[in-house]
This record gives C-alpha cells, structure tokens and sequence, in this order.
C-alpha cells in the first residue's frame, strides 16, 4: 500500500476512505481530527509550522511522534497497521491496545481482520462513549476488551455478528440510581404519591447549565460556600443530564434502609409551583413501596443521588433484594419505546394484523411530544391530545403504497390552474419536506442571532410601526448629512416628511415605494444605483428622489434585523419561513450547537405500512439525513440540494419518524439492509392478556379467548417463518356482542388464515384437520 492509496483527497478507494465512510454502516468512526489516521492528505495546501505533535508538508500531516517526513511517517503508520491486522487475526487483543494509532480507527481495522467472523471476539463498536453505553456497569477506564468480551457476552448462540450488534445498538442500556427523597426521606409519602422525584437545590432550571463547573459556581453563589461541593454538584449534573427514561430509582432512608423502587417515565423537568422545595422534577412509575432492610450488604451511601451502575455485584444484590426484573419489562413498554425512539430518532412497530401497531402510535405520540407516561391514560384523553398536536402541526400522519414517490413525499413539480385558467408549474413541497421546516422552525425560535428577511409588506409594516411609536423620526439621505424629518403618517400609511430645516411638506408612496422595492428587490442591486433621480424616475416618474432613497435605505438595511425570537414565525409568509430556514443552516452552525436540547419541542411524522413503499425511491438521498448523528447541529451534520427547489435540506434533531409494518403481508418485499440499519424495530405481539381485560361480560369473554386460542393452535407456520410474525392479533377479538364477535370470526379471520394457507405460510394441507377447521373457523 503506497501513501496515495492510503489517504488522497477525492479518490473514493483510499484505505482510510474505506474504513471511515464505505464501511460506516460496520461501525462508525466519524468525527475527530484526521490525526486519528497518523498521516493524511490534506486540504490545505499553505505551508504550516510545525506545531506540538503535529508535521505538515505541502501535501500531508502527520503526528510528529511517526517520524519527521511524510516517508518516514507513513513507514511506520503502516507498519503498526499490519501489526494491528494480525494481532486481530490470531486473537491478540492485548497487541491492538498497546498499538500507537486512533482508538476508534484501529480497532475498526482490527474488527475487519479477525479471523472467524462467524464467531467475532470483536463486535462493530469502536468509540469508548458507545462502549460505556453499552456496558454502563463497566469503569470508564476498562479496557476495550474487556468491553468487546462484555458486549459479546450478550451474543446468542448461533446469532450473527452483524444482526447481533444491529440488536445491542438498538436496545437502550438501563442506569441504576440510589436517591433520597428528601431530608431523612420527608418527601417520599409525597413524591411517591403522585409518581414524581425532585431535588431541593434552589439555582434555578438546571437546563440553562451547559456545565456541571457552572452548576457548582450557581451553588457557591447560592449558599455562600467556600468549599467545592463536589456531591451536590454532580447530582444535579446527573439529575438534568444523565438520568434517562427507563433507568431504575432506587428511594433510600439514611443508611439501612430502602423504601422502594422505580422506573423514570419523563425527561427532566423544573416546575417551582408544585413542589416550591424540590422544582426540579422528573416522573417516575413508583412500582414497589415495600420498605426493606439493606443491612445485609452494609450501610448505604449518605448522598442524595448515586448512580450504582458501574458496581455490577451490588447491582445484582439490589435487583434480588427488591425483586427487579428488568427482562421481564418491569419497566413501563412505552417509556422504553421513547427512550428507544430519542436515542434512534425513529423505530419501526412491526407485528401480524391486528396487534395494534397504528393503535400505539397515538400513545407513542403523546408521550414524546408531552413527555408523559401514557400508562396512567385513558384512551379518550390520549386521542383527545394526539388530535391537539395534529392540528398543532407537531404531529403529521401518511400511509405509504406502492405507487408513492420522492415526488410526493419530499418535493416535486405540481401543476395548478391559475386565476387565468392557465396552467402553471409550481414546486410542491411533501410532507417530509413540511414537517421537516416545522421542527426546524422549532430549533430557530430558540437560537440567538437568527435572522430573517422580511416580504416588502411586514418590513414596511415593521417601519411604519416605528413610525407612530417614535422609535424613528429622521432618516439619513443619500448625498448629504441633512437627514428627512417625518411629519405624520396618512390614513393609507403613506410617510408625509419634510427636509430638515424646511417647511415644505412631501409625501412617500407606499404604493409607488412598492414598485421601487419590488424593481431592485436586494440591498446589492440597491446600492449599486449611479444616479437615483434618472432610475427612480423611470420607474415611478417625478418623484422627490432623496425622500425615496432615505426610505428605501432604511428598508434593505434593516431587512435582515428581525432576529427569530422576536418574531411570530408560523405567521410568517412561506417564502420568509424558507429563507430563514436557509439562514439558519447555512450561517450560524456555531450559534446552532449552543442550544438546550431540552428546550426543544419534538415533532412526528407517523408512517403506516412503511413497507408497502419503496423506502428507497421515496426517501432518496435524505436516507442518509436520517441517522441521529447527521442530523441538523449534529456532530455529523450533513446536507443536500434538493433537486426541484435547489434549497439546503437537513433533517432536525426534534423529528422522529415511527412507523407500522405488517410482517404477515408478504406482497411486499423485505427492507433492504441500508434502510433497516437506520431503524430501530419493535415487535408487537397478539395479546391474550388485553382480551381478559377488556371484557366484563364473562361469557362473551370466554368465547372470545376461546375464537384466540384456537387461531393460536392454527398458527403452524411454515419453517421460514416465526409465529409472532403471523399470529392474528387480539383486537381482532374484542367485540361488544356475540354477534359482533362472531362476524369477526367468519368475515374477518377466517379469510385471513384462508390467505395465510393459499400463501404457503401455514405448514399443513387441504385434507388435514387444521385446514377443515380454517374453512368452519367462526361458526357456532
């Protein structure tokens, strides 16, 4: 391998263009310096000095330590490179860790040459903060592999390294808390009551911390301490920052006793009005209240919150003493689900018809865009909100078919008719395009520096509006420092002014200031005006030339400085919500990082059989857009120019797409892998339990779970397929009569097993029992 064909800007089949973008969907190693490569072709063809660690030439940088030119570097990067290869391939993962190259990118090259990749001793994950998630109960400074054997751990027998890593990465880890409630526990009775935790610390909403370092100065300032508070500190870092939806709390009292546990159903919040004490709040399922002693395993940590995770032992006496059992979902399934949909920005609910895939979506949304545990709900309310944040425009609903298109979902040519009855073309935006603006409108409300440019109309409206409240009473002229006195506004908003010194009275237009505004229509036009009473007079006759300049100066120079939270943004005309749409992606990525996440309001696009589309066709070049780290203000970031509008297009962080999938259907291909990738699945099963309890009638009930368990007993399925994948779901058998139940049955179920037979799904012929009881399923 020479150095060009190790790193060459703009030749797509270098190694180190391989291993970061070819093969990214093996694990991704973006983000950093290219130092991680040792040595790179670089950009930047200006000499540079040597700096500390760092050599440049005219064509490539290296870290000095690799030697002192680019031969010599390059020798020796490659040298530990083959060293790394072969320690993967005969096992030696002790040799990759004391190798001196990139984290990441080593053990990524490691990963592709260990020797038996059906039986990986490296899964696809290489960054330390993915490892740390992953496995949470290991130190932050265990070795990578004792993370990759941890990780590995959780492989099942048989289970591919590819599907295998593509289940971890989607299974969201679990974080152990101990908390106290309050001083000797004073507060539990309340919190526990009304499902919520708190803190006491009064700083004020801890989301305007960037740092746990200003956390700590807000608490000195606060409480006058002369000490660092080290433990307060970093309890109110972790209680804003690190706790997550899903993570187990563990309510202690001093230092022998546990009061119970629970789980985390909300994203951080600061109310001052509930709890004046303790305003800084997330929800929490409180699931066992059975004091217990903790004697047995010592005396209990004295500080407000703890995150035991790293201490797998104490964790495992912990869940034992309490009776947690995390595998079998103590945890509320849709809290799971949205930790799982904000980590992944968007999952796809699979299952066979009728297990209530398009059902759960409106739950799903509700507790997303409210951060809510939909649990304690009930369905009146749920859909009462789900309908609000419809009209709201935060949550957006489309199915897709086979005839579906790019054009039709991003953007494409439309054609109208217009007040002339003529036929025009116009670009029309689709529904991903639309939610999308929305979402990011959402992020530039709350970002500082953002502005946009105004339609003629709001900026004159803007001025006029200065005009009466005597914000502005003079504007400066062209050729000369004597600036235009405004007397009065008329009843039509035209601007009657006067030359400073002078008493003869002059009007400005609107109508005519219209013209001249809509003829040079930006500032640069504008200010390249030679002479303005020859150009002014062409375009709207005699006029006092000086008193429309100074008007029109003031217009194209405050036409950018409206900034965005001093706005009404949804009230904006389209074409100034678009071109504060490019601002923002284009101008201020600096000021776009800087924002709270937590600020920001969620939106959802909810897309029903997914699969019946061609993903790929629809969706376009924007699949990449999809995944959480390209999204807008991302690590990542990544853009494209939309083909028809040619706009910068990007995908917010605050959108998430869920989707529906019927794994019965089977006239419809399968989700390729570069797609699947970019979800997470969920499956949905039939439920038995949901048809005992939505009867109250016993016998319709009895019926019903009868019609259940003999479809269940029909689901031989065929070897290439899983009974999940097929078994017809309980709201298929859930009815307000018999008669009902019963035309279900005959109209509804039969035909569906009838189909599943005819497609070969069912593992059983004609002349067998099963199929004579398909052909009678439903009758009394």
């Amino acid at each position: 391998m020479t150095l060009d064909e190790y790193s060459k800007i703009g030749d797509k089949h270098t190694f180190t263009y391989w291993l970061e973008s070819r093969l990214d969907q093996l694990g991704s190693i973006w983000g950093g310096s290219s130092f991680k490569f040792g040595i790179f072709n670089r950009n930047e063809q200006t000499p540079k000095r040597k700096d500390t660690g760092a050599c440049y030439s005219d064509k490539y940088a290296w870290n000095s330590k690799y030697g002192s030119n680019e031969s010599q570097a390059f020798d020796q990067i490659r040298s530990i490179i083959i060293k790394v290869a072969e320690s993967a391939n005969r096992g030696d993962l002790k040799a990759i860790e004391e190798a001196d190259l990139g984290h990441a990118y080593k053990w990524k090259i490691a990963f592709h040459y260990q020797s038996d990749i059906a039986n990986p001793i490296i899964a696809h994950f290489f960054k330390r903060e993915l490892l740390f998630n992953i496995c949470p109960e290991l130190n932050h400074k265990a070795s990578t592999t004792l993370f990759q054997a941890k990780i590995l751990e959780k492989r099942k027998v048989g289970e591919d390294v590819f599907s295998f890593c593509e289940r971890i990465y989607n299974t969201p880890s679990i974080k152990y808390w101990l908390y106290a409630p309050g001083e000797n526990a004073n507060m539990w009775p309340t919190f526990y009551n009304n499902h919520v935790m708190g803190l006491g610390w009064d700083i004020g909403d801890l989301k305007q911390y960037k740092t746990a370092s200003e956390i700590k100065e807000a608490i000195k300032k606060t409480y006058n301490k002369t000490n660092n508070p080290t433990n307060d500190t970093k309890a109110n870092w972790e209680f804003c920052n690190e706790m997550n939806i899903g993570d187990i709390v563990i309510a202690k009292q001093g230092r022998n006793s546990i009061l119970g546990w629970g789980v985390i159903t909300s994203d951080y919040y600061y109310d001052s009005s509930k709890y004046p004490e303790y305003p800084s709040l997330r929800n929490v399922k409180w699931i066992d209240t059975e004091t217990k002693s903790h004697d047995e395993m010592g005396s209990i940590v004295l500080k407000t919150l703890t995150n035991i995770t790293p201490y797998a032992n104490y964790v495992d006496k912990m869940k034992k003493l309490l009776g947690i059992d995390t595998d079998n979902n103590n945890a509320p399934v849709d809290m799971k689900q949205i930790k799982l949909l904000k980590q992944k920005k968007q999952i796809i609910l699979q299952g066979a018809p009728g297990t209530g895939k398009t059902y759960k979506t409106a739950e799903l949304a509700v507790a997303l865009c409210d951060g809510v545990d939909t649990l304690s709900m009930n369905r009146e309310k749920i859909m009462e909100r789900y309908r609000e944040l419809y009209d709201e425009g935060r949550v957006s609903f489309t199915t897709f078919h086979q005839s579906m298109d790019y054009e039709e979902f991003v953007e494409g040519i439309k054609p109208i008719v217009n007040f002339e009855k003529q036929t025009e073309y116009i670009i029309s935006k689709g529904i991903f395009k639309d939610i999308s603006q929305k979402a990011l409108l959402e992020n530039i409300k709350l970002t500082p520096n953002c502005y946009t440019e105004l339609e003629f109309e709001d900026n004159y409206e803007l001025l006029i509006s200065a005009i009466k409240t005597g914000k502005i009473t003079e504007f400066q002229q062209k050729s000369t420092s004597t600036p235009i006195e405004v007397i009065n506004i008329s009843k039509n908003k035209n601007i009657i002014f006067r030359h400073k010194g002078c008493n003869k009275q002059y009007i400005i237009s609107k109508e005519r200031l219209t013209k001249l505004y809509d003829h040079y229509k930006t500032p640069d036009a504008f200010y390249k005006i030679k002479n303005i009473n020859n150009e002014f007079r062409d375009i709207i006759g005699g006029c006092n030339c000086s008193g429309y300049w100074a008007i029109l100066n003031y217009l194209f120079s405050h036409n950018s400085s409206v900034q965005s939270f001093d706005i009404d943004i949804k009230n904006l005309k389209e074409d100034e919500q678009e071109n504060l749409i490019q601002r923002f992606i284009s101008d201020i990525k600096k000021d776009r990082v800087e924002r709270t996440n937590n600020q920001i309001r969620p939106y959802l696009l909810i897309i029903d059989e997914i699969n019946r589309g061609n993903i790929s066709k629809i969706f376009g070049e924007l699949i990449t857009l999809l995944e959480a780290d390209k999204r807008i203000g991302e690590e990542n970031e990544l853009t494209v120019t939309l083909p028809y509008s040619q706009e910068t297009f990007g995908v917010p962080s605050n959108l998430y797409i869920i989707g529906t999938m019927n794994t019965a259907d089977r006239s419809v291909g399968y989700i390729d892998y570069a797609i699947r990738r970019r979800f997470a699945f969920i499956t949905l099963k039939a439920d038995r339990n949901v048809i005992e309890s939505y009867y109250t009638d016993n016998d319709l009930k009895q019926k019903a779970l009868a019609y259940f368990d003999q479809a269940d007993a029909l689901m031989k399925v065929s070897s290439e397929y899983e009974k999940d994948d097929l078994m017809i779901g309980h709201s298929y058998f859930l009815a307000k009569s018999e008669e009902e139940l019963q035309n279900k049955m005959i109209y509804e179920v039969r035909p569906l097993l009838l189909e599943y037979f005819n497609d070969g799904l069912l593992a059983f012929r004609k002349d067998d029992e099963e199929y004579k009881a398909i052909k009678n399923f439903g009758e009394a």
